[in-house]
């Protein structure tokens, strides 16, 4: 969505659960102090900066607590891709 204010509009079209979940009034106060990365230590030159220290969290996490087993099947859509993406 362009704007997260879209989520709780009362257009059908914009229909969805995390607007039954929270109030808009909650999420302005949660999303006004939440804070994941710390600005003066950030590396500028990362786009996900800002996502960085969750993204690193969440990685060690699964890697933890996810055996995948014996049996795996990787999609085309799984492996690598070589191309350009701005955030890599």
């Amino acid at each position: 969505m362009p704007n997260c204010q879209y989520y709780w509009k009362d257009d059908p079209i914009y229909t969805n659960a995390f607007a039954k979940c929270i109030s808009r009034h909650q999420w302005g106060a949660i999303n006004q102090i939440l804070h994941i990365a710390d600005n003066t230590k950030a590396d500028r030159r990362d786009p996900l900066y800002k996502l960085r220290p969750l993204m690193n969290i969440l990685e060690k996490t699964y890697a933890d607590w996810y055996d995948p087993g014996e049996n795996l099947t990787i999609d085309e859509a799984m492996v690598k891709y070589t191309g350009n993406l701005f955030f890599k």
